[in-house]
């Protein structure tokens, strides 16, 4: 009788160790970066080759195309350079996306226009080769898609701040951030992606009319909001 009850419990610590296996088998891995230094890193090291370190003297947004890593910059403070009052650019990778920038600098507004290939989605391998592990977690973040959208193909492009790194998605039908002096609304429909970028500082203490491109912001944003909340 005793060693039946031992064969029983021995028994079922098996069938629990193997359920414990398997649980973890099947438990969603966290991003392991494969850098041995974190200077290294493609996106906040320190060396010649790191993005901080090429836009370390630059503020603005832009947008982060991650499978050929490729920085396009929306809205900087180099734009107050910028002459003529309308300007158009566009990047294009024709196998896997388009970007069409169009820089309005008297309101200091910029306009991009994102179509990606169906297939462009993010190379996790290739990014593990060159991005440090918290990079990988902020990365990995920015590109959640979660709520009505979970379930669509995740598109490798992110938006970034200068000179700070930062990582924002840009994966869901509306998202709206502020960012610093930014302030940035991005809609997106199937593989289209539609951002727009304003140069939006705080106000100073002192009361001020609210005038000019003050008042243009407040209008779009009232618009903005009125529309998501239909």
């Amino acid at each position: 009788m005793r060693k039946t009850r031992i064969y029983v419990e021995v028994v079922i610590i098996l069938i629990l160790s193997f359920m414990m296996i398997g649980c973890k088998k099947y438990e969603k891995a966290p991003p392991q970066s494969l850098l041995i230094s974190k200077k290294e890193c493609r996106l906040c090291g320190s060396g010649k080759n790191s993005l901080k370190t090429i836009y370390k003297n630059l503020s603005g947004v832009g947008v982060l195309c991650l499978n050929d890593w490729r920085m396009v910059d929306i809205l900087t403070s180099n734009d107050a350079a910028i002459s003529s009052n309308v300007s158009s650019c566009i990047w294009a990778d024709k196998n896997a996306y388009s970007i069409k920038i169009t820089r309005i600098a008297s309101r200091k507004i910029s306009l991009m226009q994102y179509i990606s290939a169906e297939n462009n989605t993010p190379d996790m391998n290739k990014l593990n080769s060159f991005l440090c592990h918290t990079c990988m977690k902020n990365l990995e973040e920015a590109l959640r898609i979660y709520g009505n959208h979970s379930g669509q193909s995740t598109k490798a492009i992110c938006m970034v701040t200068f000179p700070s790194m930062e990582l924002y998605g840009l994966q869901h039908s509306f998202q709206y951030y502020i960012m610093g002096d930014y302030f940035a609304q991005a809609h997106c429909i199937d593989n289209e992606i539609d951002l727009t970028v304003f140069f939006a500082p705080e106000n100073e203490k002192t009361a001020k009319p609210i005038t000019g491109s003050a008042v243009f912001l407040s209008t779009i944003l009232s618009i903005l909001c009125s529309s998501h909340n239909r």
